[in-house]
Protein backbone atom coordinates (compact mmCIF):
# COMPACT_ATOMS: atom_id res chain seq x y z
CA UNK A 1 0.00 0.00 0.00
CA UNK A 2 1.27 3.51 -0.67
CA UNK A 3 0.56 6.30 1.07
CA UNK A 4 -1.24 9.36 -0.08
CA UNK A 5 -1.50 12.82 1.31
CA UNK A 6 -1.94 15.99 0.41
CA UNK A 7 -4.46 19.26 1.69
CA UNK A 8 -5.00 20.53 5.41
CA UNK A 9 -5.31 17.25 6.52
CA UNK A 10 -2.01 15.68 6.16
CA UNK A 11 -2.32 14.27 9.39
CA UNK A 12 -4.62 11.55 8.34
CA UNK A 13 -3.13 8.61 7.43
CA UNK A 14 -4.14 7.19 4.19
CA UNK A 15 -3.68 3.82 2.98
CA UNK A 16 -4.17 3.61 -0.53
CA UNK A 17 -4.51 0.54 -2.20
CA UNK A 18 -3.91 1.39 -5.73
CA UNK A 19 -0.30 3.15 -5.74
CA UNK A 20 -0.60 6.46 -7.65
CA UNK A 21 -3.86 5.82 -9.29
CA UNK A 22 -5.76 8.11 -6.03
CA UNK A 23 -5.93 11.94 -6.18
CA UNK A 24 -6.82 13.63 -3.12
CA UNK A 25 -8.04 16.99 -2.26
CA UNK A 26 -9.82 19.52 -0.29
CA UNK A 27 -11.93 21.80 -0.94
CA UNK A 28 -13.49 24.42 1.67
CA UNK A 29 -16.88 27.05 1.88
CA UNK A 30 -16.68 29.93 4.70
CA UNK A 31 -19.12 28.39 6.52
CA UNK A 32 -19.40 24.83 7.05
CA UNK A 33 -15.19 23.63 6.84
CA UNK A 34 -14.06 21.74 3.88
CA UNK A 35 -14.58 18.49 2.21
CA UNK A 36 -11.64 15.88 1.83
CA UNK A 37 -12.20 13.79 -1.67
CA UNK A 38 -10.50 11.26 -2.56
CA UNK A 39 -11.16 10.17 -6.86
CA UNK A 40 -9.80 6.64 -8.02
CA UNK A 41 -10.09 4.41 -10.95
CA UNK A 42 -8.61 1.85 -9.05
CA UNK A 43 -8.56 1.83 -5.49
CA UNK A 44 -10.19 2.28 -2.05
CA UNK A 45 -9.35 4.51 0.46
CA UNK A 46 -8.40 3.22 4.26
CA UNK A 47 -8.42 6.23 7.30
CA UNK A 48 -7.50 5.62 10.93
CA UNK A 49 -5.43 6.31 13.84
CA UNK A 50 -5.05 9.71 15.72
CA UNK A 51 -6.38 12.75 12.87
CA UNK A 52 -8.59 15.56 12.67
CA UNK A 53 -11.66 14.10 10.59
CA UNK A 54 -12.46 16.89 8.01
CA UNK A 55 -16.46 17.71 8.38
CA UNK A 56 -17.36 15.64 5.07
CA UNK A 57 -15.64 13.12 3.38
CA UNK A 58 -16.39 12.04 -0.49
CA UNK A 59 -14.83 8.90 -2.13
CA UNK A 60 -15.34 8.21 -6.02
CA UNK A 61 -13.95 5.03 -7.58
CA UNK A 62 -14.60 2.62 -10.13
CA UNK A 63 -13.43 -0.43 -7.73
CA UNK A 64 -12.73 0.29 -4.09
CA UNK A 65 -14.18 0.79 -1.09
CA UNK A 66 -14.10 3.04 2.22
CA UNK A 67 -12.55 1.66 5.46
CA UNK A 68 -12.41 4.55 8.09
CA UNK A 69 -12.27 4.33 11.09
CA UNK A 70 -12.84 7.61 13.22
CA UNK A 71 -12.70 5.78 16.93
CA UNK A 72 -9.19 7.53 17.74
CA UNK A 73 -9.74 10.79 16.10
CA UNK A 74 -11.17 14.19 16.83
CA UNK A 75 -14.57 14.22 14.85
CA UNK A 76 -16.55 17.23 14.41
CA UNK A 77 -19.64 17.60 15.80
CA UNK A 78 -21.21 16.40 12.35
CA UNK A 79 -19.25 14.55 9.87
CA UNK A 80 -20.87 12.50 6.53
CA UNK A 81 -19.57 10.18 4.38
CA UNK A 82 -20.27 9.60 1.15
CA UNK A 83 -18.89 6.71 -1.15
CA UNK A 84 -19.70 6.48 -4.51
CA UNK A 85 -18.33 3.26 -6.55
CA UNK A 86 -19.57 0.63 -9.32
CA UNK A 87 -17.58 -2.34 -6.70
CA UNK A 88 -16.63 -1.64 -3.02
CA UNK A 89 -18.18 -1.59 0.22
CA UNK A 90 -18.20 0.83 2.78
CA UNK A 91 -16.89 -0.20 6.54
CA UNK A 92 -16.62 2.72 9.14
CA UNK A 93 -15.76 2.02 13.03
CA UNK A 94 -17.16 4.73 14.71
CA UNK A 95 -16.97 5.78 18.86
CA UNK A 96 -19.70 3.46 21.06
CA UNK A 97 -21.91 6.88 22.25
CA UNK A 98 -22.24 8.45 18.12
CA UNK A 99 -25.11 8.64 16.65
CA UNK A 100 -25.42 7.04 13.27
CA UNK A 101 -27.22 7.52 10.18
CA UNK A 102 -27.04 5.59 7.16
CA UNK A 103 -28.63 5.98 3.79
CA UNK A 104 -27.45 4.64 0.38
CA UNK A 105 -28.52 1.56 -1.85
CA UNK A 106 -26.29 -1.64 -3.69
CA UNK A 107 -27.94 -3.66 -5.88
CA UNK A 108 -25.66 -6.62 -4.62
CA UNK A 109 -25.35 -6.19 -1.30
CA UNK A 110 -26.64 -4.70 1.96
CA UNK A 111 -26.68 -2.28 4.65
CA UNK A 112 -26.15 -4.00 7.97
CA UNK A 113 -27.76 -3.03 11.33
CA UNK A 114 -26.45 -0.10 13.03
CA UNK A 115 -25.47 -1.57 16.41
CA UNK A 116 -27.07 0.42 19.54
CA UNK A 117 -24.99 3.77 20.75
CA UNK A 118 -24.29 3.46 24.54
CA UNK A 119 -24.78 6.49 26.92
CA UNK A 120 -22.12 8.92 27.49
CA UNK A 121 -21.79 12.07 29.69
CA UNK A 122 -20.49 14.31 26.88
CA UNK A 123 -21.90 15.79 23.64
CA UNK A 124 -21.84 12.90 20.71
CA UNK A 125 -21.20 13.57 17.39
CA UNK A 126 -23.42 12.38 14.48
CA UNK A 127 -21.88 10.87 11.31
CA UNK A 128 -23.76 10.43 8.41
CA UNK A 129 -23.03 7.57 5.95
CA UNK A 130 -23.87 7.68 1.99
CA UNK A 131 -23.15 4.67 0.56
CA UNK A 132 -23.99 4.19 -3.35
CA UNK A 133 -22.91 1.63 -5.22
CA UNK A 134 -23.68 -2.14 -7.49
CA UNK A 135 -21.60 -4.45 -5.79
CA UNK A 136 -20.92 -3.64 -2.22
CA UNK A 137 -22.31 -3.33 1.58
CA UNK A 138 -22.25 -0.88 4.60
CA UNK A 139 -21.14 -1.78 8.19
CA UNK A 140 -20.85 0.11 10.57
CA UNK A 141 -19.19 -1.35 14.03
CA UNK A 142 -18.36 0.60 17.24
CA UNK A 143 -15.21 1.00 19.22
Amino acid sequence: MTNVSTGPCDSAPVRNRAGPYVLRMTSSTPDSGYTQRHLALLGGVRLSGDWQVPPRLLHVAAVGGADVDVTQAAVPPVFTITKFSLVGGTRVRVPRDANVEVEGFAVVGRIRPVPAAEPSDRPAPTIRIRSYGVFGGVTVERG
